[in-house]
């Protein structure tokens, strides 16, 4: 009888043993989320009252842990994670209170400064006007063809400071025939020129016109077809309108400072047909 009811109490110890154990390990993991100590604290006293692994220490240490010396070790090792857990808290407590300290009166107007000085900066940004681009002499000689030719197709303009001459150049592949080509230099060098001269500095003005040209040998190159400069006190003399539709391939060979036709061109030319389509 008394050997069933030792059984039996074995049998409790064993089972507490088991809970208890159980309990402890799976607080571990609440206890290493507060600090490293308190968990291993918790994990040794689980794994010292859980029966598995209290048997096995025995063995190890070649002793029986009576359970009087179970509940003081147990008991110690809870302590030490209470404290270790409390600590680390107040620590966090401590670095919440540092960060939530409201600034002095210092750093508040040390922040205001910085404000008012951003505040200043952009205003006078803002304020500020862009500074105007400089209109080049190309950029003037554009807009002087924008208002008289129009069509910046297939045309380029050069400017020479040396000798005050801007030159128009004009790859042209379309026009009926050689009386055509010759009429389109002669519209052109007019109708800018009426308004480059305009233009402080302007005193001469070029027009070249080129074209595909097929030699002898049945290779073709873009040479010049007519070009035809004028200076602008020349230039000036003639009332241009006046002679719109008028043949003036003698004025334009008189007055000019330099005329030059291809003499694949000139030879198919037609005096008469040379007029100023203005």
């Amino acid at each position: 009888m008394s050997q069933d009811v030792n059984s039996q109490k074995e049998k409790k110890k064993h089972t507490l043993g088991w809970i208890f154990g159980v309990i402890l390990l799976i607080s571990t993991l609440g206890a290493l989320s507060e600090s490293v100590l308190a968990g291993i604290c918790v994990l040794a006293a689980g794994l010292l009252i859980l029966p598995p692994s209290r048997q096995w220490l025995e063995k190890k240490v070649n002793t029986t842990f009576s359970r009087p010396v179970l509940i003081v070790i147990s008991f110690i090792l809870l302590i030490i994670a209470s404290v270790a857990s409390l600590g680390s808290s107040n620590n966090d407590d401590s670095n919440v209170a540092k960060n939530n300290t409201p600034p002095t009166i210092a750093e508040e107007d040390a922040k205001v400064e910085v404000v008012v000085e951003t505040i200043d900066t952009n205003v006078n940004n803002e304020i500020q006007p862009e500074a105007p681009k400089e209109v080049t002499m190309i950029d003037r000689l554009w807009i002087a063809f924008d208002n008289s030719i129009k069509n910046r197709s297939g045309y380029d303009i050069a400017w020479s400071d040396t000798s005050s001459a801007v030159t128009v150049t004009k790859v042209e592949d379309s026009f009926w025939d050689e009386n055509d080509l010759v009429r389109k230099d002669y519209a052109d060098l007019v109708q800018y020129g009426k308004e480059a001269f305009t233009i402080e500095g302007v005193n001469q003005v070029q027009v070249v016109y080129k074209t595909e040209f097929t030699d002898q040998y049945g290779k073709k190159d873009s040479e010049i077809a007519i070009e035809v400069w004028f200076n602008k006190d020349e230039f000036q003399k003639y009332e241009w309108d006046n002679l719109s539709f008028q043949p003036v391939w003698q004025q334009m060979e008189s007055g000019s400072a330099y005329y030059y036709v291809h003499p694949g061109i000139n030879k198919n030319l037609t005096k008469d047909k040379l007029y100023l389509e203005i």
